[in-house]
This record gives structure tokens, sequence and C-alpha cells, in this order.
């Protein structure tokens, strides 16, 4: 189990420097063709042996078979799978922190101690559009992020994180927590503010959902246009309720329930 001071001294460890995820469709088949290479101390590898391995169903993929094709049935190295790009790709902000006190009830830590929490950020590009069409009060958080949960504090805009168990004795993580608030609740203030206006089309976002100052157009081109392009990477405008693990698994937990958002009723 992971114990706040091993979470600190990873944290400490890796430095606080800016860090870059780019992201593209299916980016985790490549990735996790080059872990079977690493693995097996593979710097180069034919792909029949790619193709027998235990991610060999990933050259089914069309995005797999369309990136390989050139490389026929030869070798190819780690690197030239890291750019195995198809398309622009998504850039994300990676930062880290640590969570839980060791209060298994609050903190819905299966193991009764802390997580190592990976928080993807956006970066400035997608900010510039938040800030001109969302117009958000400067005194708080934002209308789409939740303070009771592990953002980042220190600058960065939150999309989503995910809450990390790590074993370092089997190098096994057991992912306790996945949620996307940001994108959640940008798709509720929307739909809210979408439907009360067919009774009342003078409503503006504002009037249903907190700390939003733009307009409705605002919202609409920010939910429709900047935003949906998460969807290519599995994030849909019906989001389902946040999922975790530890709820599921826990039988003993009475309640799950973190305080809900501040809304307009």
């Amino acid at each position: 189990m992971m114990k706040k001071k091993d979470i600190k001294e990873i944290i400490t460890c890796l430095g606080e420097e800016r860090r870059l995820f780019y992201y593209h469709k299916d980016r985790y088949c490549f990735d996790l063709l080059r872990y079977a290479m690493a693995k097996n101390k593979h710097q180069t590898c034919k792909l029949n042996q790619l193709k027998q391995s235990q991610f060999g169903q990933f050259f089914t993929k069309k995005s797999v078979k369309e990136a390989l094709s050139t490389y026929g049935q030869g070798k190819i190295s780690q690197d030239q799978l890291a750019c195995c790009w198809l398309e622009k790709p998504f850039i994300f902000v990676l930062t880290l922190d640590c969570w839980g006190n060791g209060d298994r009830g609050w903190d819905q830590t299966s193991r009764n101690q802390s997580n190592l929490v990976l928080q993807i950020n956006f970066t400035g590009e997608h900010l510039d559009n938040y800030y001109s069409l969302i117009k958000p009060d400067k005194d708080d958080e934002g209308p789409f992020a939740s303070d009771s949960h592990p953002i980042n504090t220190k600058g960065r805009h939150t999309m989503a994180w995910v809450r990390l168990d790590f074993d370092l004795d089997t190098n096994e993580a057991l992912i306790e927590e996945v949620q996307n608030d940001w994108l959640r609740d940008a798709n509720r203030a929307y739909m809210r503010l979408k439907t009360r206006r067919k009774r009342n089309p003078n409503l503006k976002p504002s009037d249903v959902w907190y700390s939003i100052n733009g307009d409705y157009e605002g919202l609409s081109r920010y939910v429709e246009t900047i935003l949906p392009p998460t969807n290519k990477f599995g994030l849909k405008h019906h989001w389902q309720q946040p999922y975790s693990l530890f709820e599921k698994n826990w039988a003993l937990l009475k309640s799950t329930t973190t305080p809900m958002k501040r809304e307009k009723k």
C-alpha cells in the first residue's frame, strides 16, 4: 500500500517540470507494443513477433494497420512505434499529486492509505477559448471544476484525473477512480440551459449555473465546438456517472457521495 511519504518521494524524484502528453486515436496500442518490446529487451522487432505477443489483437485495428503498413513484414523499432501518428495529436499537460490521509471512509482508498493522482490538464490554447466564451468568475475554480476532488490547484485546469494505488513490490497498479468533472459539468450546464430556454428563451447561463458570465451563444460554442474533439478519445456528450472501483469493491462503505458542485435551481 502507498503511504503519503512514498508518494511525495515519487513526485519529488520526477520533478515539477511541465510534462506534455500527445494523444491520438489508439495511441495506447502503440505504447503497449513498445512496452512488449522493452519488456523483452528488444530495441527492434519483427512485426510477426509482435503479432504473436499478448497485444497481437491490436493488429486488427484499422489505425494500427495503416500506421504499420509501410513496414511490410519487416522490423520496427521502439522509436518508430513512438512516431506512429496518423493525425494531429491533442496536447495535454500532466501533473501529479497526492490524495488521502488514511481516513478510509472519506478518502475512498481501498487499502486505507494514500493514492498517487495523475491529473490531465488543458493547455493554454484551450483555456483561451474557455475564458473568452465562458467568462468565469476570477475568484474561484470556475464553473466546471470540483474543488472536492484531486484537481490541480497550482494554476492548471484539470480536464480529468485518475487515482492510482501502486504496489512497488510487484510493479502493479490499481486504478481506484477515474473522473472527468470538467467535461461532465460543462455538458450538464449547457443541457440544463438549453432545456429551460424552451420555456424562457431569455435565460442566460448564469441563471442556471454558477460562475458563468458569458452568454448562451458562448456556452453553446464552447460545448458544441471547443469540447467535441474530446469525443475522439471516448468521452461522449451523454456522460456516465463517475466510476470508482472503491465504490464497487468495498461493500461496507456506507456513503461515497462527495459534496456536489454549487448549482442554481
